[in-house]
């Protein structure tokens, strides 16, 4: 029987404003590890917001894949707990500290293991998104970035979006509706369709449709160029449509790769003047990064937990999101200041 959630849908829109939402960006061997501190920050906040409104309803959710060495913040959730603050993580797999923590049997404490074999959250993928939702005033942390001691050799991205109620409800349907599931399949195809004209776009997987595909085939303006820094390998579909892309000789690529991907980007890029490949050296990239620009200064900004590959699309719960900019806005300047740094350090191919 397909469970079916009309008052939710699995792409919507949302106007941001840039007071309200900001970006870190992570790298190797720096002890300031962004996704960690932001979560951490909003656990003290949402701890000294309970003391003073002792009567107030305080919640902590939050949906991340790896977990690993991060005793603070478990730490930091006994103590909320105590005081009354609601806590519901959902994990992409089975950690032994979780396991071994879960053994307090913490009042206020819910954590919830999805993993395919267990088939209680999905049965055809992984649990790859990562947020964190913080109700007291409507934070939503999202990030490339697990919770595990591999961020700390890793480049990735977080945003942290501060009173935003309606990016919060969104993310929180979504965290209901993983959390409700026991077969992503049973998902209607309807629940993805609804697109508003906005700032922010916010797409959840798995999807019928690839996002970034239907973004090149009707960009809403004249696109001339894309810069990409992904870790991952590429689907097929999407290749094919990135090059033909760049076969026009007013288009161009630049895209920033790990090694390991480095023969699965070549397909696409091979005899091709307009799409450079650029392979990093010493550290891996996890972003999922697509910056593309028009012909004017309208600017757009993809990023969040979705690779570019078959699963992510097809079989995990993810999260992508499309900020709609211009060259103006601080949150693009940094992410093309980030894009800079990481070309230098790539050799290009």
């Amino acid at each position: 029987m397909k469970i079916f959630f009309s008052f939710f849908f699995l792409s919507f829109f949302f106007s941001v404003n840039a007071s309200n939402k900001v970006v870190q960006f992570h790298y190797p061997d720096r002890k300031d590890l962004p996704f960690t501190e932001n979560i951490l920050k909003e656990i003290k906040n949402s701890i000294e917001f309970k003391q003073n409104n002792p009567a107030e309803k305080v919640a902590i959710s939050g949906a991340v894949y790896r977990f690993f060495n991060n005793k603070e913040i478990l730490s930091s959730f006994e103590v909320a707990a105590s005081l009354g603050i609601k806590i519901e993580i959902l994990f992409g797999d089975n950690y032994p500290e979780i396991k071994e923590f879960q053994k307090k049997n913490i009042e206020n404490i819910y954590f919830k293991f999805c993993i395919k074999k267990l088939k209680n959250c999905s049965a055809n993928g992984i649990l790859h998104a990562k947020f964190f939702l913080f109700s007291y005033n409507k934070t939503a942390i999202l990030s490339s970035s697990n919770l595990d001691i591999r961020q700390n050799s890793e480049y990735n991205d977080t945003i942290v979006f501060s009173n935003n109620e309606e990016l919060f409800d969104s993310l929180k349907n979504f965290w209901n509706f993983i959390n409700l599931q026991n077969n992503a399949s049973e998902v209607s195809s309807d629940l993805f369709s609804q697109k508003l004209n906005q700032d922010l776009e916010i797409f959840y997987f798995p999807q019928p449709f690839d996002p970034v595909i239907e973004f090149l085939s009707n960009p809403g303006c004249e696109l001339t160029e894309i810069k990409i820094i992904h870790g991952d390998n590429i689907r097929k579909d999407l290749g094919v449509k990135l090059k033909e892309f760049s076969s026009n000789v007013s288009k161009k690529i630049d895209a920033i790769v790990n090694y390991r991907s480095l023969e699965d980007y070549k397909k696409y890029s091979k005899d091709n003047k307009q799409f450079d490949l650029f392979v990093m050296q010493n550290h891996e990239i996890h972003n999922k990064l697509l910056l593309a620009y028009c012909s004017d200064q309208t600017r757009y900004i993809f990023t969040g937990s979705h690779n570019l590959k078959k699963a992510s699309l097809k079989d995990n719960y993810e999260v992508l999101l499309k900020i709609k900019t211009s060259t103006e806005d601080p949150l693009f300047i940094k992410y093309q200041e980030f894009y800079k740094m990481l070309k230098e350090q790539s050799l290009k191919l």
